[in-house]
């Protein structure tokens, strides 16, 4: 049996490199910074809304599992008025689980979510439907 040997040409930057990881990270810090600087104004418009809606922080955080089950803290505009009660929120996902939860149609597609929440803020409404809440995370 013959085997074939394919060339081995090595590429330019190597992945394992010191260096490699040293340029990525500055790229990575670099665009970064210069992304924040050109979203301050949204973050700042996002924040103004979030304080004038309703009193309490403007930033949500929550734990949450990651990769490999590894916590990080998720951070969001705050949507919902602070302190506000998860019952309605369990109560639709105890519906979900037995089958029972509402359908809405969101386009063209079919979805499970909780409509017409009364904890929501009016400004909560508009970064939701803009999906600018993400904007932090």
């Amino acid at each position: 049996m013959q085997r074939i040997v394919q060339p081995s040409v090595a590429p330019l930057i190597v992945p394992s490199r010191p260096l490699y990881r040293i340029a990525k990270r500055l790229l990575d810090i670099v665009v970064s910074a210069a992304v924040l600087v050109i979203l301050a104004p949204v973050f700042a418009v996002c924040a103004i809304a979030v304080r004038r809606s309703s009193p309490g922080p403007i930033i949500f955080r929550q734990e949450r599992m990651g990769l490999r089950g590894r916590k990080f803290t998720f951070l969001k505009f705050r949507s919902m008025y602070h302190n506000a009660d998860s019952e309605p929120h369990r109560a639709y996902v105890t519906a979900f689980i037995r089958g029972e939860a509402a359908q809405h149609a969101d386009g063209d597609k079919q979805v499970y979510k909780l409509v017409g929440d009364s904890r929501i803020t009016p400004a909560g409404r508009w970064l939701r439907r803009t999906s600018l809440d993400e904007l932090p995370q």
